[in-house]
């Protein structure tokens, strides 16, 4: 590379078509901090990238800037980033430096940048970190294998930041993927159903996880009638009660029942109680009581303990006015139906909770009451 000499230090020149000068004046901005400074710097570096230069040029230009990107501040590399991220034709090594620069540098050339493709966005994408991923979905053009990798982040800004993005479509998949995110992160779920590509069978599959405010938004934008909301509830309920084997240490004797029929006719069958008979270990006497003080069959019982998301409990619980400190102990104490003796981890509770507290009594009691048979 060519070298001019300013104040006794070597610094390259960048030729074109015979020669755009030294860039030792770059140099001397770069250290300049003002804001005058700092546009002129990047007025410069624009005018030098626009120029028509050869590929060999546009190489050595790229390895000037790279070696001037690594002695200026912040601030500067900013500037650098606004002004580059609106050429097409600035060399992909200098806009793949800035990409991967602090996400305040970074931002402006991942959801701008004309420079890189498919490949560049999906190898940032398992490079960096959520603020990148959040940064590429505000681009205004996205082919679907990239929308579909930031959709599998599972990472809630992302996927609000695509599907607050109007300029780009999302595939049949990306919906799936962003639909099952929502049942878990129900501040998608509104702007998901604000999607032209939300299909009406999608989001009649959403409408069992949410709660009652964006269950009103899918009866009110899909509609859905009357008898097809119920036809959700039924799906509820088929997923909360799913045939099972019961295991023969979980069917209480007659006698059992017998005695759970005597504490409700006394009035002491209550929760506490239930509460307290599995902390003894005394598994078929638990299932006789609530049994008894639900009316629900005892083999449902079972079935419904045996859940590992907690959510036919939680609809028990919500029927029968169970708090939530009563919810969280069932739940947990039951745990060892579908454990098999293993620790409970702390999101099986978060999630069995969620369901506790998406569920209104109403609801509740809609699901329940069929399968009350005494």
């Amino acid at each position: 590379m060519n070298l001019d000499s300013i104040e006794g230090e070597k610094i390259p020149i960048i030729p074109s078509k015979g020669y755009l000068g030294s860039v030792g004046n770059l140099y001397k901005l770069a250290k300049n901090c003002s804001s005058e400074a700092r546009s002129q710097l990047a007025q410069e570096i624009g005018s030098i990238l626009e120029a028509d230069i050869t590929a060999r040029e546009s190489e050595m230009v790229a390895d000037v800037l790279i070696d001037l990107l690594a002695e200026v501040k912040k601030n500067v590399r900013k500037a650098l980033a606004v002004k580059l991220s609106l050429l097409d034709h600035a060399p992909l090594r200098l806009i793949l430096e800035l990409a991967n620069d602090e996400i305040d540098v970074a931002g402006p050339i991942l959801k701008t940048s004309p420079v890189l493709g498919d490949f560049d966005l999906m190898y940032i994408v398992k490079a960096q970190g959520s603020e990148y991923w959040k940064a590429i979905a505000a681009r205004k053009k996205l082919s679907a294998q990239v929308i579909e990798m930031l959709a599998e982040t599972k990472d809630v800004e992302t996927a609000l930041t695509l599907l607050e993005n109007k300029e780009i479509i999302l595939s049949d998949n990306t919906m799936v993927i962003l639909s099952d995110l929502a049942q878990e992160q129900e501040i998608v779920a509104i702007p998901l159903l604000s999607r032209e590509e939300m299909s009406k069978n999608l989001a009649q599959k959403l409408y069992k996880f949410v709660g009652e405010e964006v269950k009103r938004h899918i009866t009110d934008h899909y509609n859905f009638e009357e008898s097809e909301v119920h036809e959700f509830v039924e799906q509820v309920v088929e997923e909360s009660v799913k045939e099972t084997v019961i295991p023969d240490d979980c069917k209480p004797e007659k006698y059992m029942m017998e005695a759970a029929c005597v504490a409700r006719e006394k009035g002491l069958l209550n929760v506490k109680m239930m509460i307290d008979m599995l902390r003894r270990g005394h598994t078929r006497s638990f299932v006789a009581q609530l049994s008894t003080y639900t009316g629900i069959d005892t083999d449902v019982i079972v079935q419904i303990i045996m859940q590992n998301n907690g959510q036919g409990l939680a609809l028990i619980a919500k029927a029968f006015k169970f708090d939530k400190q009563d919810f969280i102990s069932l739940f947990m104490l039951t745990a060892k139906f579908w454990k098999d003796g293993q620790f409970i981890h702390p999101d099986d509770v978060r999630k069995a909770l969620k369901y506790y507290e998406k569920a209104t009594r109403e609801l509740a009691l809609e699901i329940i009451r069929p399968r009350i048979t005494h």
